[in-house]
């Protein structure tokens, strides 16, 4: 499903498939959450923030009666690497049915790694999509969303150049 972003004042207008997986990573906590928001509003979807755990992820998965969506700011805020890659390893095998949505705004190597692995061995990778917030050139404080799709090298490069420049 792809769905038509309005642009906002720190966000242009564009679009962003939502099917099985979606990735946001950025440089720009305030410009992801507002695309997540957006989602959510036009979707009709429900959000997990850290004060959320996976258990409540997964019982949201499982019934019957789940939002279209489910929007997931964060998920490695507060948890050790170790625990990060299991509730990516979870997200992936709860999406394994066509229905399942998730939108998950990240800023962890781990969380990303870890879903392009897991997705690969749930054969949902094709439904999977990585999308990396970059400013707009000539813009203060606006961003766009670009698809990354197979270039997901692009988001570690974003990860690794504070370390570079230590």
């Amino acid at each position: 499903m792809k769905l038509a972003l309005p642009g906002t004042r720190r966000i242009e207008g564009g679009e962003i498939e939502l099917d099985g997986i979606t990735v946001l990573c950025g440089c720009d906590n305030t410009a992801n959450r507002e695309v997540c928001e957006q989602i959510m509003t036009v979707v009709g979807g429900a959000f997990i923030t850290p004060m959320f755990y996976l258990d409540w992820f997964c019982k949201t998965m499982k019934a019957k009666e789940r939002p279209p969506i489910v929007g997931w700011l964060y998920p490695e805020e507060r948890e050790h690497p170790k625990r990060q890659v299991e509730i990516a390893k979870t997200i992936c095998r709860r999406c394994c049915r066509p229905e399942s949505r998730v939108v998950l705004v990240t800023h962890s190597v781990y969380v990303l790694r870890a879903i392009e692995v897991f997705s690969e061995r749930c054969g949902i990778q094709k439904r999977c999509h990585y999308y990396k917030t970059e400013p707009v050139e000539g813009k203060k404080n606006v961003f766009r969303l670009r698809n990354v799709d197979g270039e997901t090298n692009l988001i570690y490069y974003d990860f690794y150049t504070p370390l570079e420049e230590l």
